[in-house]
C-alpha cells in the first residue's frame, strides 16, 4: 500500500459517517500507516535538507583554542576602540578567559578580558555604544602589575 491509497481509504471511511466496529478498527490502522508514511517522508526531507545545508565550522585545535572571525585587539598604552557592544563568550581558550566582541564601523573586533576589565564590563549592555581605553600597565607598590582600562558607554537611542 502506498500513501495515496492509504489517504483515499481514510477519506472514504471519514465521508461514510457512521462506521461499524470493524471499519473503525480499520480506520485506526490506516491512520497509523499514514503516520508512518509521513514520518518516513519527513525523515527523507530532513536528510535531503541536511545534505544541502553547508555549515561553516571553525576548526578547533587540540589545545582548546577556538578560531574566531574577528580581529583581536592588542592595544598599546593610550589606544582605544569604540563601537557597538555585541556580547562576550565565557571560558574561552586554555586560560578560560572572557572574550568580548564589538562592531566597530562594520568590522568585528574581539578583545580578551582580564580581572580588571571583566570587573569594569559588568553592567555594560549588549547594543550599547562602548569605548574601551587601554591606559597601559600599572604596578601599585608591593602588588602585581596589571593592565588598566577605562570603560565608557552611551545609549544608541538619544
Amino acid at each position: 500500500m502506498n500513501s495515496k491509497i492509504c489517504e483515499f481509504r481514510i477519506d472514504t471511511y471519514m465521508n461514510k459517517g457512521v462506521l461499524t466496529l470493524k471499519e473503525e478498527h480499520e480506520l485506526m490502522k490506516l491512520k497509523e500507516i499514514r503516520r508512518q508514511f509521513k514520518k518516513e517522508e519527513n525523515k527523507e526531507t530532513m536528510e535531503e535538507d541536511q545534505k544541502n545545508i553547508q555549515v561553516p565550522v571553525a576548526p578547533v585545535a587540540n589545545d582548546g583554542w577556538n578560531k574566531h572571525d574577528g580581529q583581536i585587539w592588542d592595544p598599546k598604552a593610550g589606544e582605544s576602540i569604540e563601537g557597538i557592544y555585541l556580547g562576550k563568550q565565557d571560558d574561552v581558550g586554555a586560560n578560560k578567559s572572557k572574550l568580548y566582541k564589538m562592531d566597530s564601523n562594520g568590522k568585528i573586533i574581539e578583545f580578551w578580558g582580564s580581572t580588571v576589565l571583566d570587573g569594569k564590563m559588568i553592567g555594560v549592555r549588549i547594543e550599547q555604544m562602548l569605548k574601551v581605553l587601554f591606559e597601559g600597565l600599572k604596578k601599585p607598590e608591593g602588588k602585581k602589575e596589571y593592565k588598566s582600562y577605562e570603560i565608557y558607554t552611551k545609549s544608541l537611542v538619544n
